[in-house]
Formats: C-alpha cells, sequence, structure tokens
C-alpha cells in the first residue's frame, strides 16, 4: 500500500508536466525576441561647445552635441567640421568631438554639420603672450 501512495506524487507530476509541454503550440519562436529599435529620428539642432578664446600655439577640444526631432541626445552621430578660417585655427581630427589647434590671432567661426544640419560657435584667437625669462635684460615688466 506504501508503493502505490508513492506513486500518485510521480503520476501527478507527470500529469502536470505533459499539459504544461503540451499546452506549447510550437509556433513560437525558440530564442528570445529581437529587442525593438526605435527608428532614427532626423537631426533637429547641432551646439557647438568649446573655448570661446584661445592663446595662439594652443590646442583644444570642441564638440557637438546633437538633438533630434525629440530633443534627446542623438548617440555617436557622423559629425563633418570645418574651420572658417583654417589659417587661424587648424581641425586636426574630427568626430562627435574635434581637436583644434589655434595657429595664429583672429576670430573664426567654427561649423559641426551633421544630417543636413548645421550647427556653428566663435572662437577668438589672441596672440601668444610674451615669455619674460629676465625682465631687467629684456624691459619686459
Amino acid at each position: 500500500m506504501a508503493a502505490r501512495q508513492e506513486e500518485k506524487p510521480v503520476r501527478r507530476n507527470l500529469v502536470i508536466l505533459a499539459l504544461a509541454l503540451s499546452a506549447c503550440s510550437g509556433n513560437e519562436p525558440a530564442g528570445p525576441a529581437e529587442p525593438l529599435v526605435p527608428a532614427a529620428l532626423p537631426v533637429k539642432s547641432i551646439r557647438v561647445d568649446g573655448p570661446g578664446t584661445l592663446e595662439a600655439g594652443a590646442y583644444a577640444y570642441v564638440s557637438a552635441v546633437v538633438l533630434d526631432m525629440s530633443n534627446r541626445i542623438v548617440l555617436s552621430p557622423q559629425v563633418g567640421w570645418t574651420s572658417s578660417d583654417p589659417e587661424v585655427l587648424t581641425i586636426i581630427e574630427a568626430g562627435q568631438i574635434a581637436y583644434v589647434h589655434a595657429r595664429k590671432e583672429g576670430l573664426v567661426t567654427i561649423t559641426a554639420k551633421s544630417g543636413g544640419v548645421v550647427g556653428t560657435g566663435s572662437l577668438q584667437v589672441f596672440p601668444a603672450a610674451l615669455e619674460c625669462y629676465d625682465p631687467w635684460y629684456y624691459g619686459c615688466w
């Protein structure tokens, strides 16, 4: 009689397992569903951030903050950069962040373009400061 009482829980578990397996229709994908990727929205605006002034001979970074039509930041956008006067400011490396070199005195407009939208920023390059090692000898004060 003890053997028959032990068979009931085993039989019940087998029936539950069979019902669970039969509930699967077999039409569902075997792996996890692919995540939904939102469609890229068009670029709405670009803000150019960086220093407003540099000394001639200095290097700096400028960045483009690209916003989509929902005012969300676009991650890893393709950005093209130009300087209004490459003799005053040269763009060395470009991407979302550009590395620039101030070459000589002047005022330049830095332009960032992404998705047909343009953003600009101004940068004033001042002449390099004089270095005086011995003010009595060179006459520097």
